[in-house]
């Protein structure tokens, strides 16, 4: 089922329509914010030699391919919109740091880089739109080279945000989504005017358990946002509530499995396969 859908999902994700939604929602001052935080914390994982790049797997409109290079890092972006790394290349340019960032189409089930290329591979929010994750999962193991680390930011099912939602769509009756409960996690497949579309909310234990069998070992798993209900209204006072609670969380609280928002940080042991 999962590799008969991923071309129409494909298809979606290569318009612009959920990605401007992506961009209105996420890439706001206060999100920016937090996330230049997280970042800083990622120091230690993102790679120290300035001319073995960074891979962003999946970099969309660029957010978190900024971040890398702002810190100077040397970058390949791989996305499989062209659009979108339009879109990505005009806003690293406008930055300053188009030396320092390389985009290219990639699709994330075949990337176009031999076995062990990158030492760091970031794959942020990119997982959960796949139909074929275990596809995808090996695709950024097979890349990582043997040592190297890569980080994973997905959405957590076990969270109190998704529980609480499922709960509540299952009682109001009002599921706006075909909902699927699979082994990796629960999906909510939308049609949109571009195409389907497919969100997962992770079980992380089948994420970690997924890696291991293709030579990662879990290093750290820790909180992102706690939530994200700050889409769900425009109350300014309201969003300002949920992001300082999102920073006291992230930076305080630590624990991942209420967080909505989960970071993976694995290493590729030095004689997993490619």
């Amino acid at each position: 089922m999962a590799q008969q859908d991923s071309p129409g999902v494909e298809r979606t994700l290569a318009e612009a329509e959920i990605h401007d939604q992506w961009i209105a929602d996420y890439r706001t001052p206060d999100n920016q914010a937090f996330f230049e935080r997280v970042f800083d914390e990622l120091r230690p994982y993102l790679g120290g030699e300035e001319d073995r790049p960074v891979l962003d797997a999946g970099c969309g409109t660029g957010s978190q391919t900024l971040r890398l290079a702002s810190r100077g890092k040397s970058v390949i972006g791989t996305d499989v919109s062209f659009r979108v790394l339009r879109t990505a290349r005009a806003s690293i340019d406008a930055r300053g740091l188009g030396k320092r960032v390389q985009l290219s189409a990639g699709n994330l089930l075949a990337l176009p880089f031999p076995d062990g290329t990158f030492p760091t591979v970031l794959c942020w929010g990119v997982l959960m739109h796949m139909p074929d994750v275990a596809g995808g999962v090996r695709e950024l193991c097979r890349v990582l080279a043997p040592g190297g680390h890569l980080i994973v930011s997905e959405a957590n099912a076990a969270s109190a945000q998704a529980r609480a939602f499922r709960a509540a769509r299952r009682w109001l009756k009002r599921e706006r989504a075909e909902v699927r409960y699979t082994p990796s996690g629960v999906e909510n497949w939308k049609t949109l005017d571009s195409g389907p579309l497919v969100t997962r909310e992770a079980d992380v234990g089948w994420l970690i358990d997924e890696f291991a069998r293709n030579g990662l070992v879990l290093m750290e798993r820790r909180a992102g946002q706690l939530t994200e209900l700050y889409t769900r209204t425009r109350a300014r006072a309201m969003r300002t509530a949920i992001h300082a609670l999102n920073r006291v969380w992230f930076e305080r609280i630590r624990l991942p499995g209420p967080a909505f928002g989960n970071l993976l940080i694995l290493r590729k042991t030095p004689l997993a396969p490619g």
